[in-house]
C-alpha cells in the first residue's frame, strides 16, 4: 500500500482567517508527479468559519484534481428524472452561497 502523506502551507492571507488560501497536497489518488512522487495538489480559499457549529467553509480555486461523481440509476428514473432532481439540488446549494456572501 502506498504511503499516505499530507501538506497544507498557507500561500496568501493570515491562516485560519477567512480569505486566506493555502496550498493542500498528498491526497490518496496520484495525479502528479513531484519530486519523484504523485500527487494531488489544490489551493483553497477559507470562506468562513463557524466556531459554535464547528464548521469551515472552502472553495478550491486551483488544482489538478478534476472533480467528478458517478450515481446508479434509481428503478423507474429516466434521464430527465435525474437531471431534474440534481438541478434542484444544485439551485439550492446555489441560492444559500449566494445569501452566504450577502451576509
Amino acid at each position: 500500500m502506498a504511503s499516505f502523506r499530507r501538506l497544507l502551507w498557507p500561500v496568501k492571507g493570515i491562516s485560519g482567517q477567512p480569505g486566506c488560501v493555502r496550498y493542500c497536497s498528498g491526497f490518496k489518488t496520484p495525479v502528479a508527479n513531484i519530486n519523484g512522487e504523485a500527487m494531488n495538489w489544490t489551493k483553497q480559499k477559507l470562506l468562513s468559519i463557524s466556531r459554535t457549529e464547528m464548521v469551515f467553509g472552502y472553495s478550491i480555486i486551483d488544482g489538478n484534481i478534476e472533480w467528478k461523481y458517478e450515481v446508479e440509476p434509481v428503478n423507474g428514473w429516466t434521464l430527465e428524472h435525474l437531471d431534474s432532481f440534481i438541478s434542484s439540488g444544485l439551485q439550492v446549494k446555489a441560492k444559500k452561497m449566494a445569501e452566504a456572501l450577502q451576509d
